[in-house]
């Protein structure tokens, strides 16, 4: 089946087509969209088609005071810079997925200091964005969720902006490979992060995961992949006695040690040691202590045939890859 077909300009005039609006004209104090006052508009993965866009047409204006706002997924559509300047100051975002995107610049998301409610942005693949782009938002004080996954010129410098998003408690930058841990101690005093994706960041040691084990609220850590983590690690996240997800995979340097450190976050549901190449077969039973651990991967680990099923006796719950 081939992929729905829309011109642009259509795109630009149909978004804000949808949007139901009051007469008021002032927002009350304190004011914040709910969830259950907004419209889910996907069209994830349709192809755009493009005459001149210098006769692209501006999306008509909306309420000053919008009662429905959008959820917006333009995932994998071929947009423009122009386009999201012509179609993102008349609509009320919520929610903006642009992911895969990858010829949206800086330029288009400047577009976004017109939507001070967001919420949600999600802006995986968008190589060609910047720190520059993130200091444009004027959702700082309301976004809760932001990826920002194989964004590769996203710096220290983006997250000296992220810092300053008082409410996130999501945060992708997995592949941001110019991420360091000067940056990472910058998220260290955000106390409603939940989430923090930091996979694949090459340059991210124990000395940034040490700052992480700070956030109270952290529940979910992933570090597929960031080689240059050691027990150390484990042993500051020992302490994260409410952490429900932790991934160290490829993690090469991890030992039985680290096992024994993470021994005591008892409410760990979803365990990733694949690859940790270092941990042998002497001793698996510090993960015993793990009686809430849902799922285990041990792929390419030193374990054997009797430990998994030992393992999956005293927990049978357990699954195990």
């Amino acid at each position: 089946m081939k992929n729905l077909i829309f011109s642009a300009a259509f795109l630009i005039m149909l978004v804000p087509s949808v949007i139901c609006s009051t007469g008021e004209t002032e927002e009350p104090d304190g004011f914040c969209p709910a969830l259950d006052t907004h419209q889910t508009v996907s069209l994830s993965g349709v192809d755009l088609a493009y005459d001149d866009e210098t006769h692209l047409p501006s999306a008509p204006p909306s309420s000053p005071v919008p009662t429905t706002y959008i959820s917006l997924d333009l995932s994998g559509t071929y947009l423009t810079d122009t386009v999201l300047d012509r179609l993102l100051p008349q609509v009320p975002l919520i929610s903006l997925d642009i992911s895969n995107c990858q010829e949206i610049t800086d330029a288009g998301l400047f577009a976004l200091s017109s939507q001070s409610y967001l919420q949600s942005l999600r802006m995986n693949w968008c190589h060609k964005t910047t720190a520059s782009a993130l200091g444009s938002l004027a959702c700082r004080n309301y976004l809760t969720t932001l990826e920002l996954g194989n964004c590769i010129e996203m710096t220290d410098d983006a997250l000296q902006v992220i810092s300053a998003f008082t409410r996130l408690e999501e945060l992708n930058l997995s592949c941001c490979l110019k991420v360091s841990n000067l940056g990472v101690r910058l998220l260290s005093n955000m106390t409603r992060l939940r989430l923090v994706n930091l996979s694949f960041c090459s340059d991210v040691s124990d000395d940034g995961v040490v700052s992480l084990a700070n956030i109270p609220g952290l529940r979910c850590l992933y570090l597929n992949s960031c080689h240059k983590i050691t027990n150390t690690s484990l042993e500051a996240l020992s302490a994260q006695g409410q952490l429900l997800v932790l991934d160290v995979g490829n993690c090469i340097d991890i030992t039985n040690a680290g096992l024994t450190a993470i021994s005591s976050l008892t409410q760990l549901q979803e365990l990733n040691l694949s690859g940790c190449v270092k941990i042998t077969y002497d001793d698996w039973s510090p993960l015993l202590a793990l009686s809430n651990l849902l799922k285990l991967n041990v792929t390419y680990c030193a374990i054997s045939a009797g430990q998994i099923t030992y393992l999956k006796n005293c927990n049978p719950l357990l699954q195990i890859e």
